[in-house]
């Protein structure tokens, strides 16, 4: 039956949308409900066996906060394009060290090759898989799940 509400369809709720949009900081509340307001804290969840993360500038420090289940994945990876052995990758070093546990041990920074200065990866994304397939949702222990993004989101 037609709905007697004048409000425009809302957003399906993120665990029942095929894809989810991540939030966005300075959007109407409307935009960011449902899917279309993922956060990270919301899709890096559960034991996770492999994570791969991607991008030009990583604040680990951050990312480990705002991702705390990467901390106990079995097996890390991070793709960034920083200096291999400059400041920033070694203050990434530290993050991992500080949180112990063998983190650093799992861990592997890989520096993307850049072959001229600027304009050459930019790309951003996380690849995450489980043991138990996608949030733990099935059986198929070669499931996995991916969030990806193209652009900062700002949470």
């Amino acid at each position: 039956p037609p709905s007697s509400s004048t409000a425009g369809p809302s957003a399906p709720a993120m665990h029942e949308a095929a894809f989810s949009l991540m939030w966005v900081r300075g959007l109407p509340a409307a935009g960011n409900e449902g899917c279309l307001g993922a956060r990270l804290r919301d899709l890096v969840v559960g034991p996770i066996k492999l994570a791969v993360v991607s991008n030009y500038m990583i604040d680990m420090g951050w990312l480990m906060t705002a991702c705390p289940p990467l901390t106990r994945a079995q097996r890390l990876v991070v793709v960034h394009g920083e200096e291999a052995g400059g400041d920033i990758v070694r203050a990434m070093r530290a993050v991992l060290q500080r949180i112990g546990g063998g983190l650093e041990q799992r861990t592997t920074l890989h520096a993307a090759p850049l072959p001229i200065q600027f304009g050459t990866y930019h790309s951003k994304f996380m690849l995450l898989q489980y043991e138990a397939g996608p949030r733990g949702g099935s059986t198929d222990s070669a499931s996995g799940a991916t969030a990806g993004s193209t652009g900062n989101t700002g949470g």
